[in-house]
């Protein structure tokens, strides 16, 4: 073969060898004596890539119909309360699940996605703008789908694994969902938060493990504050909701834009609030500790079980007690517990799919830092004493806050301790 024609023919053979044996557009071409000039091989590896989605389709009957079948599936996802929507290859085709109430389920597979699954794969990179030739490095994207009368937002990571690409599609509604008297606390929890954001400065804590809701309680208490006479400024990766007059950005690790360094230059955009998605590390703890201190609200997120050891977790990170216990104004704790389907109250029926369960609530462990409190910090106090102190002070424990849910049939014990483990918080 002469380098520098290529033929429909040699075309057809790089893409059934990428297919059978995969390595880079550019190394298969040269290994089948196709020289090419470096310029042009990122505009030929484009029209390879139409190529081999079109080749991936050959047994559809209309070019669009995958992506028909794709859009809808996602729509109904979606319209079941789905967070995530979950590809996943298998040795025999490839299966759907999806994430209601923060549990998986399995969802049936569209017969046009039978036997399509790297066409199905193919379909979701092209939304996102990415590499569709690229099929052995992690990919993550983003888009957006018109669903439940609103444009969604769909944050795409796709893993490559033993059977194929894996693709999980987080889901994220940017309108604002819940205002704070919905999110589940109590009277009294609830008294005590709304006090505590009308202070000038200070640093409000929010706790628990990845999907327990602490962005939507930042975001309630956001939207409370949102007022002509405040800027409110947010750093979040990924931003999540939309807060109409607020200043939000996104981190961005490949340029460098972490969260302490974006932390440290909104310091100089006069902000009166400022929301840090998550504290990560040292420099970020300590920026956004030394922000409250300064004359600001700032409000934030980290991951430990409870309030309590919020307050040892800061110290770990190398945050000196004297800043800790300065700064802090209180912390929550919370998980998300699924709650009795209105509809059936718990017997299980069509609308919660005969679960009994549908819609989540809120459990809160609310920790107030006053002055018993900022002393114990000061003494480097253990977590226990913290805790202690804390309850006879009248903070109610997480599990406490989940138990009066179920005696007020919001919720069920099996639900309760599926969400908690008591070991946990000891």
């Amino acid at each position: 073969m002469e380098a520098g024609i290529i033929t429909a023919q040699d075309l057809r053979v790089a893409l059934e060898s990428q297919r059978n044996e995969p390595a880079p557009l550019g190394t298969t071409l040269v290994r089948l004596g196709i020289a090419l000039e470096e310029e042009i091989l990122p505009i030929l590896a484009r029209q390879l890539n139409r190529i081999d989605v079109a080749l991936e389709e050959k047994d559809i009957p209309a070019a669009t119909s995958l992506s028909e079948a794709l859009e809808q599936l996602l729509v109904e996802a979606i319209q079941a309360g789905s967070t995530d929507v979950h590809f996943e290859p298998v040795q025999e085709d490839a299966k759907i699940r999806v994430r209601i109430d923060g549990i998986l389920r399995e969802m049936e597979l569209p017969a046009l996605m039978k036997g399509q699954y790297p066409a199905t794969v193919s379909r979701i990179k092209i939304l996102c703008n990415l590499d569709i030739a690229e099929k052995r490095m992690p990919q993550e994207g983003r888009t957006t789908i018109r669903a439940r009368d609103r444009q969604m937002d769909l944050r795409v990571s796709i893993l490559p694994s033993r059977y194929g690409e894996s693709v999980v599609i987080r889901v994220l509604d940017t309108e604002i969902p819940l205002g704070l008297p919905s999110l589940g606390m109590d009277r009294e929890m609830l008294d005590c938060l709304e006090k505590i954001l009308t202070r000038r400065s200070g640093l409000i804590l929010v706790t628990g493990p990845t999907g327990c809701g602490k962005t939507t309680t930042l975001y309630a208490c956001l939207d409370r504050l949102n007022d002509s006479t405040r800027k409110i400024v947010t750093i979040e990766d990924p931003i999540e909701y939309t807060l109409s007059g607020a200043i939000q950005m996104q981190v961005m690790a490949q340029i460098d834009l972490s969260f302490g360094r974006l932390l440290r230059t909104v310091l100089r955009h006069d902000p009166n609030i400022i929301m840090v998605g998550e504290i990560r590390d040292q420099e970020t703890a300590e920026i956004a500790i030394r922000t409250a201190l300064t004359g600001h609200l700032v409000l934030s997120t980290l991951h430990t079980n409870d309030a309590a050891s919020t307050v040892t977790r800061l110290m770990e990170m190398g945050i000196e007690p004297y800043l800790v216990s300065s700064a802090l104004s209180c912390i929550i704790a919370q998980r998300l517990v699924r709650t009795l389907c209105s509809r059936c109250a718990g017997k299980g029926c069509l609308v919660c799919l005969g679960q009994g369960l549908k819609g989540r609530t809120g459990i809160f462990e609310f920790l107030s830092v006053d002055e018993a409190v900022r002393d114990l910090i000061l003494k480097q106090a253990s977590v226990e004493e913290i805790r202690q102190c804390a309850r006879a002070r009248g903070m109610t424990a997480l599990y406490d806050n989940g138990l009066s849910k179920v005696h007020a049939d919001i919720t069920t014990q099996e639900e309760l301790d599926r969400v908690i483990h008591q070991d946990e918080l000891m």
